[in-house]
């Protein structure tokens, strides 16, 4: 028997590397602020799916890099 030691997030996932575990905490956070601060889009009571948005910013880092004035 071998014992072992992983990291456990506050949605109860466990992760065996510190820096996996708290980069899933700070994704929650910014889950969060955006369920609070949605994109709203041109039509009423649509928005931009929080999944959609972070698959956007994935597929276009330069486009990020303009956006917040090149102060990555």
């Amino acid at each position: 028997m071998e014992k072992i030691s992983v990291y456990k997030t506050n949605d109860g996932k466990t992760f065996e590397k510190e820096k996996d575990a708290i980069n899933h905490e700070n994704f929650i956070k910014v889950q969060k602020w955006y369920d609070q601060n949605k994109l709203y889009g041109n039509y009423a009571g649509s928005y931009v799916d929080f999944k959609d948005l972070i698959e956007w910013i994935q597929e276009n880092p330069s486009e990020v890099r303009t956006i917040l004035g090149h102060k990555l």
